[in-house]
């Protein structure tokens, strides 16, 4: 088992249920998108960074990876599965923040949450009631 999380670019807001529908379509390889974001490439690179994909690392590392196997991945999402343990949060929390960071969407199917970057949260309203 392992706590999944699913990173992308969108121009827009979404929803749970969309973002739930497009997370399914991704793990299913339904749709695999051709398209390429800087975004989601800045994200994957800092993101290997300081936790490698299990992947890279030597035969002798691998126990030390946060991740239960490679991310999947395209040029517009990135999807991991950080396996369960002490570093469960903290790795959570840190792709989170990252995707936050690079201005992606984050997406928890275990909530289900979607966490939206600041240009597409929606803004408060100014009115105020005397």
């Amino acid at each position: 088992m392992s706590f999944d999380l699913g990173v992308w670019h969108s121009e827009r807001p979404i929803t749970v249920e969309e973002a739930g529908d497009l997370y399914l379509k991704l793990c299913k390889q339904e749709w695999v998108p051709i398209e390429e974001s800087p975004a989601v490439e800045a994200f994957y690179r800092e993101s290997c960074g300081k936790y490698p994909e299990i992947d890279m690392l030597p035969e002798d590392q691998v126990d030390e990876s946060p991740f239960s196997c490679a991310h999947d991945r395209s040029g517009l999402h990135v999807l991991v599965a950080i396996s369960y343990g002490q570093r469960t949060t903290p790795v959570a929390q840190y792709v989170v923040e990252l995707a936050e960071k690079h201005g992606l969407i984050c997406y928890d199917p275990q909530g289900p949450d979607v966490y939206l970057p600041p240009h597409l949260k929606p803004k408060a309203s100014r009115f105020r009631f005397w």
